[in-house]
């Protein structure tokens, strides 16, 4: 379970780091400050989906039923996103807003399946036993 748990949480921040990163390119091309926002934008992506795939996991472990998926989907990945706000408003991004839209919207319905995903694991295996 820990080595799915740490491809999963890998898998996750890479994917986030590229597809962020290449929103972040594509929104400021014209900006004076274009390689400062790529680059806050692939590392708070990239960490951010380690530790938030890592505190999704624990958080739905943690919790009982019926609030395990909501709060594990909505808590962790809320607070990455405002520290993405103010990662990108520290070095002077031009549109920190529309940066981060996709990843409020991607993001938040990616941790929902996933969580989703783990209750069913954990179905899965209470069912086994």
């Amino acid at each position: 379970m820990a080595e799915s748990s740490t491809k999963r949480t890998v898998f996750t921040a890479t994917i986030s780091a590229l597809f962020y990163g290449g929103w972040a390119l594509y929104i400021n091309q014209d900006s004076n400050r274009l390689w400062q926002s790529v680059l806050t934008q692939v590392v708070c992506s990239f960490i951010g989906g380690l530790l938030v795939a890592g505190l999704v996991e624990k958080t739905f472990s943690v919790l009982a039923p019926p609030w395990q998926v909501p709060v594990a989907a909505i808590g962790p990945y809320s607070l990455a996103l405002l520290l993405f706000l103010l990662a990108h408003l520290a070095i002077g991004s031009e549109n920190p807003l529309l940066l981060l839209l996709p990843n409020s919207i991607i993001g938040t319905s990616y941790f929902f399946a996933y969580s989703l995903r783990l209750k069913y694991q954990e179905e899965k295996i209470l069912s086994c036993n």
